[in-house]
């Protein structure tokens, strides 16, 4: 009886291991079954011909994000025809040649009002040497500014950036890069009598 015991448990130790690996085979995945949201780790897809990617959720915000805005092609015209005739302006550049690499509306610094046209130039040349350069500072208001002159030596400038008030016809300010000016000594900032927009 003792043999026919051990003999049953054996048999009954097979079976149990055979029903065991049967039934773990059963609930594989396989080519032909979805996973299920537990069975591993989340993964993209492979891409499928003709559908598209879902949209980066970033991207239509930065679709919709504000840019630069073009200046008027009328108000640039007007801009560049002030700026070729404003003695100042013949100055700073001299002989060397220039482009308009952009423009864009130049605002009050509230934001409110449109003053005239920024002028993004692109100079043939390198600009170098002393220059009194016009500027302008906005006061506290943010609405009106006062023109400011500054002594400077310039470095290698390639590029200016050039301020004209069309209300009042005038080029207000033209401004190499901060990195290639140096501020040379008797700036004294005094608002011209004449300067446009001022308190």
């Amino acid at each position: 009886m003792t043999r026919v015991a051990q003999l049953s448990v054996w048999v009954a130790a097979v079976l149990g291991t055979a029903l065991i690996i049967a039934f773990a085979t059963s609930n594989a995945a396989s080519p032909n079954r979805s996973l299920a949201a537990n069975d591993g780790p989340s993964m993209r897809p492979p891409p499928v011909p003709g559908a598209s990617d879902p949209a980066d959720p970033g991207a239509a915000d930065a679709a919709r994000a504000p840019g630069r805005q073009r200046a008027a092609p009328a108000d640039v015209a007007a801009s560049l025809s002030l700026a070729k005739n404003d003695a100042v302006f013949r100055r700073v550049v001299g002989s060397i040649g220039y482009s308009v690499a952009d423009a864009q509306p130049w605002m009050s610094e509230d934001g409110a009002t449109e003053l005239g046209t920024e002028l993004d130039l692109n100079l043939d040349s390198p600009l170098s040497g002393p220059a009194r350069l016009p500027g302008v500072r906005f006061n506290d208001n943010g609405k009106s500014y006062r023109q400011l002159m500054l002594n400077a030596a310039i470095n290698g400038a390639t590029t200016l950036t050039v301020f004209v008030d069309l209300q009042s016809q005038r080029v207000v300010s033209v401004m190499p890069p901060d990195s290639t000016l140096t501020e040379l000594a008797g700036n004294a900032h005094i608002t011209p009598s004449s300067g446009p927009n001022g308190d």
